[in-house]
């Protein structure tokens, strides 16, 4: 194999000779290595896919390993903040982690899997709850917890993936800070729009819902005082979920 240049050689995924497959390439700091939907669909369904991965253009593409101290912690508290949310409310919402979303291959065979995501339209949550649906129906909002930033390219990729899936909103928190000094972060709040999406303040989902309170949310250090500001998140937005435009819908 040709020798690699150094900033690829110095790439998390260098070690152990991991590019000695002569299909694995790295592009836009991303592992790409191609191969057919349904071995990655195999994958998925052994519970083997590496922390990262999404199906894209006929390849696995796994991202850099996110920093599981400081990135999960993150999205579990937007997971605790949709239960809590249901619960406060009565509202037979559903929300969930990591679940696999995907496009038909004439729409671009994505394969997406969200930090968290939320149902709120129940005829989705019917079908959901079916026997066998697949795919299943796209969530109306889902977050990415970007503590390893993306590039440009891949975060426009990503929106463009969730657009073709149908995916109503996605709330996007990218860390802006220094890892020694802490997550500074920025939310942001992408809208459906057509076939793609344009950004607001705030959320038509789950009125009530300001990209400020998950910056907020997300910028605490301390994992218990995370928690204990998801529910009193939840408890200010329950009283407003009963008036989301999804619920209303016949």
């Amino acid at each position: 194999m040709a020798s690699m240049p150094a900033a690829e050689a110095g790439h998390p995924y260098m070690s152990a000779n991991v590019l000695d497959h002569p299909d694995l390439r790295i592009k836009e700091g991303v592992l790409v290595f191609p191969m057919p939907v349904e071995a990655y669909d195999c994958l998925m369904n052994h519970e083997m896919l590496p922390c990262g991965a999404c199906y894209n253009r006929e390849a696995m593409e796994v991202e850099a390993m996110p920093n599981g101290r400081e990135h999960d912690p993150r999205g579990d508290a937007v997971y605790a903040l949709f239960v809590l949310l249901r619960e406060l409310s009565g509202i037979p919402i559903h929300a969930g982690t990591s679940l696999p979303l995907q496009t038909p291959p004439d729409r671009g065979g994505d394969r997406r899997h969200p930090d968290a995501y939320l149902y709120v339209e129940q005829a989705k949550i019917e079908r959901l709850h079916a026997d066998k649906v697949n795919p299943v129906p796209a969530p109306d909002v889902v977050v990415e917890v970007d503590y390893t930033p993306l590039s440009r390219t891949r975060y426009r990729e990503r929106l463009d993936a969730y657009a073709r899936i149908g995916v109503r909103e996605v709330w996007t928190w990218t860390r802006t800070g220094d890892p020694e000094t802490g997550p500074k972060g920025r939310t942001t709040f992408h809208m459906a729009v057509g076939d793609g999406y344009m950004e607001a303040p705030e959320s038509n989902v789950v009125p009530g819902m300001r990209t400020a309170d998950m910056e907020a949310l997300m910028r605490e250090p301390l994992d218990q005082r995370r928690t204990a500001m998801a529910r009193e998140l939840a408890e200010r937005l329950a009283p407003h979920i009963a008036i989301s435009p999804l619920l209303s819908r016949p």
